[in-house]
Parts: structure tokens; C-alpha cells; sequence
């Protein structure tokens, strides 16, 4: 039975690290302003508009404009990234004690199941840390353009007009996949 779960821990681990993985090029939110999306990422965002659907790095009028945004996109990347290195080491000891090598070592059991708890927390960030989107959106249009014009701006986290991107969802499904994982580790894959 041990094997079994072991076997299903190390499935739904690598589920997991392919939709962390997914999350990395794709995009963190999306604002739909007067009938143009735009949906940004890391380095760049897409800008939709009628038909035409351009790609632009972001200047440095960019960064400025939407500084508090782009802080929250890229620290939810870093706790995906820093969930798929410890997905990647949760893998390996998970093909080591399926292979057979170092299965009585207390210290390994321990590691292996210790290693799952970081990188749920990690993911678990990623999800939370974008809830916080509709505040740096909010403090970077006060900055832009001035508290007064600002004041009664639609800043909901999801909504007719913005809402998260595809990479929030592929870190959700990692999160639910890692969950399970780490639970399976401490109930026997281990």
C-alpha cells in the first residue's frame, strides 16, 4: 500500500509542478478599460483592442504607472517559482524511494515529508498574494492620476472590468494537487 501512495503522491507532485510551470510565461490580471483588454504579466502585457492584439515590454512610464501591480505579479512568481524548486526536489526524493535507495533512513522519510510543507506554503502565497491586486491598482491610479478621480474607482478583485489572469488559476490547480500531495506524504507515501 505504500507503494501505491507513494506511486499517487509522485502523479499528483508533478501535476502540480507542470501547472506551476504553466503559470510561469502566461498572465497574472487582466483590466478591461472602454472595450481594450489589457492582461499583464511579468515582462510585458498584451493589449487587445477590436481585432489587434499587440505585445509590449513594459517602459519605464509603465513600470511607474502601475508600480504597485507589477510588485504583486512578480512576488506571486517568485513563490511559484520558489514552489516549483521544492516540487522538482519532492519528485526526486519521491523516484529515490521508488527505486528503493535510502527507504530506512529516518532522516529521508523526514525530509520527504517535510519538503512538501515549504512548497504548499509557497504556492499557497501565490494564490493569496494576488487577492491584494484590487489595493495596488487602487494606490497606483492615487499616484498616477490623484486621489479625486480615483476615489470612486471600480478596484474589485474580480469584476465586469478586471479579474486574475490564467496564471492565477494554473497556481490554484497547483495548490490543490500540492495539498493533496503533502497529505498523502504524511499519511504513508513516506
Amino acid at each position: 500500500m505504500s507503494k501505491a501512495k507513494t506511486i499517487i503522491s509522485l502523479v499528483l507532485l508533478i501535476i502540480a509542478f507542470g501547472f506551476a510551470t504553466a503559470a510561469f510565461p502566461f498572465y497574472w490580471y487582466e483590466m478591461n478599460l472602454k472595450g481594450n483588454t489589457f492582461s499583464f504579466g511579468v515582462n510585458g502585457y498584451l493589449y487587445s483592442f477590436g481585432d489587434t492584439i499587440e505585445y509590449h515590454t513594459y517602459s519605464d512610464e509603465n513600470r511607474s504607472y502601475y508600480k504597485n501591480l507589477l510588485t504583486i505579479i512578480r512576488a506571486c512568481l517568485a513563490f511559484d517559482v520558489l514552489a516549483w524548486a521544492l516540487y522538482l526536489v519532492g519528485i526526486v526524493l519521491l523516484i529515490v524511494k521508488l527505486t528503493g535507495k535510502c527507504k530506512d533512513s529516518s532522516a529521508f522519510k523526514l525530509i520527504g515529508k517535510i519538503v512538501m510543507v515549504p512548497a504548499t506554503g509557497f504556492i499557497l502565497l501565490s494564490v493569496f498574494i494576488l487577492l491584494a491586486t484590487p489595493s495596488a491598482n487602487k494606490k497606483d491610479c492615487i499616484e498616477f492620476y490623484g486621489e479625486s478621480i480615483c476615489e470612486n474607482g471600480n478596484f474589485d478583485f474580480i469584476s465586469e472590468n478586471q479579474n486574475p489572469g490564467i496564471s492565477w488559476v494554473f497556481v490554484i490547480i497547483s495548490a490543490a494537487f500540492s495539498i493533496t500531495t503533502m497529505i498523502l506524504n504524511f499519511c504513508g507515501a513516506f
